[in-house]
């Protein structure tokens, strides 16, 4: 069994880039709440429930994804590279 120190040890850090923590905050609460889990996942090394490679940044960019939540009639995107060289 892993303690509660192991677990947060194990826990890939997360880097905010430009206004992107200020755009999360604006996420209405459900919408917040669901979209730190999935980031949570990723954190842990899961998938998260519903991405999608971003292929289209241009030549040569690999490594970065896109988490999609729908909620309340509406789509909220999160991308995120999980390596940084």
């Amino acid at each position: 069994m892993v303690s509660k120190n192991d677990q947060r040890a194990l826990l890939k850090s997360v880097a905010w880039v430009g206004s992107s923590r200020v755009d999360l905050s604006a996420f209405p609460a459900k919408a917040r709440a669901d979209m730190g889990y999935q980031i949570h996942l990723v954190q842990t090394g899961r998938e998260a429930d519903d991405w999608k490679p971003l292929k289209h940044l241009g030549k040569g960019v690999s490594g970065v994804y896109e988490i999609r939540l729908s909620f309340g009639g509406g789509i909220f995107r999160t991308a995120y590279c999980n390596e940084v060289w």
